[in-house]
């Protein structure tokens, strides 16, 4: 039986706090944008955020919080059976995150004409999205869904996932 040293240790926990921290950053630029960009100027986005969006557009009394999250459960119970566990473990994690995000990071932006606020929104998005995508995990929503086909059309599943 091999032993673990202490610096295995260390460093298996500093690829976590650094996956974790990549995750939380990308999260909170993306609420950003979602709170203080999309949903004031009653703009979508793509994906499950979308969908999340445009049901909270529809049912005002329904958080989009609470929306994005109940969505993405069915993702995750495919995800279990079709993508790595790391990759799965951290995108349950990022989900959270991206949640909370969500909840707690609403940030005012000062008017902008529509395309201005089109592109800041998708400038701000597309970091967070980047940055989230540098981990190995995800967000949740389609990410998911792309890393299952990703596997099922390769020969091998691919090993960062």
């Amino acid at each position: 039986m091999a032993k673990i040293t202490f610096h295995e240790i260390l460093s298996t926990v500093q690829r976590i706090a650094w996956n974790l921290l990549l995750i939380t950053a990308g999260s909170v630029l993306c609420a950003i944008a979602i709170n203080g960009i999309l949903i004031p100027n009653q703009f979508l986005s793509g994906g499950i955020t979308g969908v999340a969006i445009t049901i909270h557009y529809l049912l005002p009394g329904l958080s989009m919080e609470a929306i994005y999250f109940v969505l993405n459960i069915p993702i995750f119970i495919l995800g279990w059976f079709y993508v790595g566990r790391r990759f799965f473990l951290y995108s349950i994690a990022g989900m959270i995150i991206f949640t909370l995000a969500l909840l707690f990071f609403h940030i005012t932006f000062p008017p902008l004409d529509k395309l201005s606020s089109t592109l800041a929104a998708g400038i701000i998005s597309g970091i967070g999205s980047g940055v989230i995508l540098r981990s190995v995990g995800s967000a949740g929503g389609l990410d998911i869904l792309g890393v299952m086909l990703l596997n099922r059309s390769s020969c091998q599943k691919t090993p960062n996932f």
